[in-house]
């Protein structure tokens, strides 16, 4: 087998911000149920299993989209999720550049926004309109393909932007 056909996968670490927001989080939602569970007795029964299992099953379903890792192939990349994983065709992929901290001063158009990772569809004045599959801010390469951005962060920058420029040139 030669180079070209090697995968080669990146883990997907989390930074400060997703480890941060995604314990706050946690437990803000572990506190919800636990008062919802001391305070059950005061609450029409109805409502009871909504107000303790929902605070749970929100982290928990929210966790199904944490990113996992990268892995690049000939021609894709595949984002591997908790319970499956995303092919990206690099065929038209123009440009890869690791950039950290290219999401600050984004704003979410319709993403999470640090629970168990940066995902879904953001927008700033250096990227415009952008997707992004982000764990750690610090550790953002930038994608551009002819006609979207997309933004990752392998655990080894450099090696993914190297492994992936060779990936796209191969059919």
């Amino acid at each position: 087998m030669d180079s070209s056909q090697i995968s080669q996968f990146f883990t997907a670490p989390w930074g400060n911000e997703v480890w941060g927001i995604t314990i706050g989080i946690i437990i803000l939602c572990l506190g919800m149920a636990l008062g919802g569970f001391f305070t059950r007795k005061k609450m029409p029964a109805p409502l009871v299993p909504f107000v303790i299992a929902l605070p749970v099953i929100i982290p928990a379903f929210c966790s199904l989209f944490a990113i996992r890792g990268y892995e690049i192939r000939p021609g894709k990349l595949i984002v591997q999720r908790t319970v499956w994983q995303e092919t990206i065709p690099l065929s038209d992929l123009k440009s890869v550049e690791y950039k950290a901290e290219i999401m600050k001063k984004s704003y979410r158009t319709l993403a999470n926004g640090g629970v168990f990772g940066f995902i879904g569809n953001f927008s700033n004045k250096k990227l415009g309109a952008y997707r992004a599959l982000v764990t750690d801010l610090n550790k953002t390469v930038i994608l551009k393909f002819a006609s979207h951005t997309l933004v990752v962060s392998p655990g080894q920058p450099e090696a993914f932007v190297l492994a992936a420029g060779a990936a796209a040139k191969t059919p």
